[in-house]
């Protein structure tokens, strides 16, 4: 999943990345109509921005390279530059 927000600082961006990384991590999710929860579900988030004259493409690229960078890592987690 992609998401575009527009003119947000890092930080905000980071802390709502963070917290529907949380969100999703805290549900008890079930398969079908059975009572037994699926192992934790969880999401890696990369960010990027845009700086100057950079691209939307550029934008993407960055995202792309935190969220392999994320997985990386160990999974679970919201990476971006500093």
């Amino acid at each position: 999943m992609q998401c575009c927000l527009a003119k947000p600082s890092l930080s905000v961006a980071a802390e709502l990345a963070e917290h529907i990384r949380h969100q999703v991590s805290i549900q008890k999710i079930r398969y079908k109509q059975s009572k037994v929860p699926l192992r934790q579900v969880t999401v890696s988030i990369g960010l990027g921005t845009l700086f100057g004259n950079e691209s939307p493409n550029d934008l993407i690229e960055k995202a792309q390279h935190y969220l392999v960078f994320a997985k990386r890592s160990g999974k679970n987690c919201v990476t971006h530059h500093e």
